[in-house]
């Protein structure tokens, strides 16, 4: 499968995506369409981004169409302050995120993230990173790259000619969003 789309203003395929909100909030942001972009809706006034609890700013989206097998993934993004955009892989089609993996892009680099829940509660851990400095309100290419081989599941996280890899522990589905 092969998918591209633009978040511009009157190109985004709202339709091809489902919203998706943390199970540890009862509620999530919403987009907000910009000229050549989508963003987060945060409060206006700086004081009040920083007291918002996460729930508030917080939404990610998966595309309603599955992957099948290795795929790369990429997008541009920015970030303000400590704000940070990633891409999110899943086992499932959810409005309430469970089992995902998140690909992190933030100031001081890359983070990947696997969430998982324990005891019914949201956990989740650090199976890799990349330090680098990224300056905020500055474009960025995300690349996420799922890897199937002989060897396992390998996700590769890249950005600015840099990259690293990790190969999954627990099983991945062959078919994901």
């Amino acid at each position: 499968m092969q998918y591209f789309c633009s978040f511009a203003d009157g190109f985004f395929p709202r339709e091809d995506f489902l919203d998706v909100r943390s199970p540890r909030w009862a509620e999530s942001s919403e987009w907000i369409q910009l000229g050549d972009s989508i963003t987060n809706r945060l409060p206006e006034d700086e004081a009040a981004v920083n007291a918002v609890p996460a729930g508030e700013s917080y939404i990610s989206m998966l595309l309603k169409k599955p992957l099948s097998g290795s795929a790369e993934i990429c997008t541009t993004c920015s970030f303000d302050d400590r704000m940070a955009p990633l891409i999110v892989l899943s086992p499932t089609l959810d409005a309430v995120h469970g089992e995902h993996i998140e690909l992190v892009l933030y100031d001081r680099g890359l983070n990947l993230w696997s969430h998982y829940l324990d005891w019914n509660r949201p956990a989740w851990r650090l199976l890799g990173c990349l330090d680098l400095e990224l300056a905020p309100k500055t474009r960025h290419q995300l690349i996420c790259r799922v890897i199937f081989n002989r060897r396992g599941v390998f996700i590769n996280g890249e950005c600015r000619g840099r990259n690293f890899a990790c190969r999954l522990d627990a099983p991945w589905p062959q078919h994901y969003y």
